[in-house]
């Protein structure tokens, strides 16, 4: 039996119009920089990236150094232009019928969580979701990976929502829409179902909208 249902937050619970990734290279455009980078600059983001992620490092810290690699090394400029990524990640659309799904499934005695990768800290990301309009006490369970100190698809960030929820592994299915976030759900022993899928993601139920969860037979008993 799924006695609790975790969720990835940004691009399943929540949405931007313009991901920050896009938003900073339009900025660095728009300002003459290039956007375009070498392998070995790449390897080097992305290293930073999961640094970031777990925690080790700020997401200013990060940015800070995107940004440098692009050239941009003027103080003034690299403050204004993190302020400006703040405002974009400030700037959230929610899903439409996030609040609706989550609070069914409470009704249906299911435990709710969120299992999240992100650069920023705890109070931030629940500020993003409070503004989605799901405020923290609905959910039984939150892992972040800046204060766990790990990132999906480890099996720390599965095991330790279960463990919250005071609930196992099998008895919980994960909605994503990753690749290797759902698998690394699935290797942890979670069903797993996606929902605006990535390419070449798949999980064990593949849906349209968010809303079609609620008619899985699995959660409806």
């Amino acid at each position: 039996m799924i006695r609790g249902v975790f969720f990835d937050a940004n691009g399943v619970l929540y949405d931007r119009n313009e991901s920050t990734v896009q938003s900073v290279r339009h900025m660095l455009a728009s300002l003459g920089y290039a956007t375009s980078q070498t392998e070995e600059v790449q390897r080097h983001l992305k290293h930073l990236s999961g640094e970031a992620t777990c925690g080790r490092i700020s997401h200013e810290e990060y940015w800070s150094t995107y940004l440098a690699f692009h050239g941009v090394k003027d103080d003034s400029l690299v403050k204004d232009l993190l302020k400006q990524i703040s405002e974009n990640t400030d700037s959230i659309v929610p899903v439409p019928g996030s609040r609706e799904v989550l609070e069914t499934l409470r009704k249906r005695n299911k435990k709710i969580g969120v299992i999240t990768d992100t650069m920023v800290p705890l109070e931030v990301k629940l500020m993003w979701l409070d503004a989605a309009g799901l405020p923290e006490h609905i959910f039984d369970a939150f892992v972040c990976s800046t204060v766990i100190g790990a990132r999906k698809p480890d099996a720390a960030m599965y095991e330790d929502a279960a463990a919250q929820a005071g609930i196992t592994c099998g008895e919980a299915l994960f909605v994503g829409h990753a690749a290797d976030e759902l698998e690394g759900a699935k290797e942890a022993g979670m069903v797993t179902a996606a929902v605006n899928a990535d390419p070449g993601a798949i999980g064990d139920y593949n849906l349209a909208a968010l809303q079609d969860l609620l008619e899985l037979p699995l959660l409806r008993e």
